[in-house]
């Protein structure tokens, strides 16, 4: 289109552009154009495999691709590919009904989404779970190491899923086609940020030898309201529309907290005085009081 356009000018355009810019009234036809050589490659197309990963490599490095599309085509990065077998038909977080757990288009969920959180969020996830793997996202493991990788991550959902009350009411109400909007609105779960920090939680508690299904039956008993005090500068801004906090560190601010509130009694000196750290700056305060445990 843009050579049509610029051999052509403004005859070059399309006829359904009938509200034309009046800048584009100064495009002028250059029909010289027509007799230059450009370099064009072609691919013959022998596997998906391979026209996957020229795709993203093209698009990552020449044009700069989103996040999700990086996610989506990436066949060399092991946590995109284990992003994308989540949501895989007969997988944790597989679509319910014809209807997306997960938002693959977008890395925000709007208030009256159906979905229970979004492809970045889990690819972030992923990252944090396997930490402790030093996996790379430029070259795929073994087999047995990817198969093992993903293992921890589906574990996590799938328990999650099950024993973490918010998230079961979500999936009941996407079984039954309802609207999720209260549920969000009401339960800091519902949201990815905390979904993020609730990784570094099971990442600690993996470190710890804690099964998940203990601690995720722990995270029933914590109150997730959006009007509870311990989460003001933790997981929100403590304003009128409660907005969330975003940011790596402050992620990993928020999953020290939660950990400390379910398995403070685990948690080492130097584990104690960061999240002493992070309360008394959440709180603008040298002796600002540690949540209570559960």
């Amino acid at each position: 289109m843009a050579l049509k356009v610029a051999i052509k000018g403004v005859m070059g355009l399309p006829a359904s552009m009938n509200k034309m810019s009046p800048s584009w009234s100064q495009l002028k036809p250059h029909p010289e154009l027509a007799k230059e050589e450009i370099s064009v490659i072609f691919v013959q197309h022998t596997d998906t495999t391979k026209i996957r990963k020229i795709f993203n490599k093209v698009n990552r490095y020449a044009r700069q691709t989103s996040r999700s599309d990086n996610i989506i085509t990436s066949d060399d990065d092991i946590f995109a590919v284990i992003t994308r077998k989540l949501i895989a038909p007969g997988e944790p977080l597989a679509p319910v009904n014809g209807i997306d757990v997960v938002n693959w288009k977008n890395n925000t969920l709007s208030a009256r989404s159906k979905h229970l959180t979004t492809l970045s969020a889990l690819y972030t996830i992923a990252e944090t779970l396997l930490k402790d793997e030093k996996l790379s996202n430029k070259m795929l493991p073994n087999e047995e190491i990817a198969n093992d990788a993903y293992k921890t991550v589906s574990d996590f959902w799938r328990i999650s899923l099950d024993k973490i009350n918010a998230f079961s009411k979500y999936m009941e109400l996407t079984y039954e086609d309802k609207p999720v909007s209260g549920l969000r609105e009401s339960n800091l779960l519902l949201k990815p940020v905390t979904q993020m920090a609730l990784a570094h939680t099971a990442r600690m508690a993996r470190a710890k030898d804690i099964p998940w299904e203990e601690i995720a039956k722990k995270l029933n008993t914590v109150d997730w309201s959006f009007e509870n005090s311990v989460w003001f500068n933790i997981l929100i801004i403590p304003s009128a529309n409660k907005k969330m906090i975003t940011g790596k560190e402050a992620i990993r601010g928020a999953g020290m907290v939660i950990s400390y509130i379910v398995m403070g009694d685990k948690m080492t000196r130097d584990e104690l005085n960061d999240v002493r750290q992070i309360i008394c700056n959440a709180r603008d305060d040298d002796n600002a009081e540690l949540p209570q445990q559960v």
